[in-house]
């Protein structure tokens, strides 16, 4: 599929606790693959009765071409009226058939600052695989973490890890 749109919403055709008679939100998807190393995602929620965007998020993904790729990027906007305008990037890289990195960046575009940042190293160890995760939340603290996946069932995992849950200096 090179693009798809799907707008979707609901009539009522009679009124309920809390809501109004006719149509609902509007929401909205569009998903756009011009070429195998790009696509684009996009979906929103509009409140019809308060003529109001809710909800929309971006999502841009960029790799290299070919059937293994060894980069992919991610940049991603969710944008929740109520709530928060979030930033997110996302770089994964193959340094070579045993080791992946993935370096994870979330930030809070309306408060101006960082909500989050996780960096992943990979080793490939024939049956298994190992993760060692640096993970660093802004009110959360920070995690390693070391977590082992078979192979053959990717969905098992054993996490085997420790949290600091004081503040840094500086941070």
């Amino acid at each position: 599929d090179l693009v798809r749109l799907v707008l979707n919403t609901d009539y009522r055709l009679k009124e309920d606790a809390g809501s109004h008679v006719g149509f609902t939100d509007l929401t909205s998807e569009l998903d756009v693959h011009p070429t195998e190393w790009l696509s684009f995602y996009f979906d929103s929620d509009y409140d019809l009765h308060a003529d109001n965007l809710k909800e929309a998020n971006f999502d841009l993904s960029l790799r290299e071409k070919g059937e293994d790729p060894k980069w992919h990027f991610y940049v991603s906007k969710r944008l929740n009226v109520d709530v928060d305008d979030i930033l997110t990037t996302r770089l994964s890289y193959r340094i070579n058939p045993k080791w992946f990195f993935e370096v994870y960046e979330r930030f809070d575009l309306a408060g101006g600052n960082w909500e989050g940042q996780e960096y992943k190293l990979t080793r490939d160890l024939h049956s298994w695989e190992m993760d060692i995760i640096l993970n660093d939340k802004r009110n959360g603290g920070t995690e390693i973490l070391f977590a082992f996946r078979l192979k053959a069932f990717p969905e098992m995992g054993f996490d085997f890890g420790a949290t600091v849950s004081e503040r840094r200096s500086g941070s």
